[in-house]
């Protein structure tokens, strides 16, 4: 019975070290954000200053942005972006607008969708 134990031991402890390696070897992964998605660096800097600017300014960015970088991988956001600083600036109409543009890249955007 003892051996039994003793082997079915040997066998987790091996096959755990075989789910670590698979994993990366106990190191982290490095993270991942949003921009690590974007390949041109113009296009890049582009998202990150629409991201981080404030409502007023991501209205015309986000213009700017969707004429520019039309096919971009992140063109949901970028309307995302522009609904929001829409609503938050008080201009519900352009919001709905542009929010009718994000939900049809992604139907079940639930934000956007209440």
């Amino acid at each position: 019975m003892s051996l039994l134990v003793a082997l079915v031991l040997i066998v987790a402890l091996a096959s755990a070290q075989e789910i670590n390696i698979a994993i990366g070897l106990g190191t982290r992964a490095t993270p991942v954000t949003i921009f690590d998605q974007i390949d041109d660096a113009r296009e890049r800097r582009a998202f990150h200053e629409l991201w981080d600017a404030a409502p007023r300014i991501q209205i015309d960015l986000a213009a700017r942005f969707v004429e520019q970088y039309s096919g971009s991988i992140v063109l949901r956001e970028a309307y995302e972006i522009a609904a929001r600083a829409h609503v938050a600036e008080g201009h519900l109409a352009q919001g709905l607008t542009w929010a009718v543009r994000a939900l049809r890249l992604m139907p079940e955007n639930p934000a956007l969708l209440v």
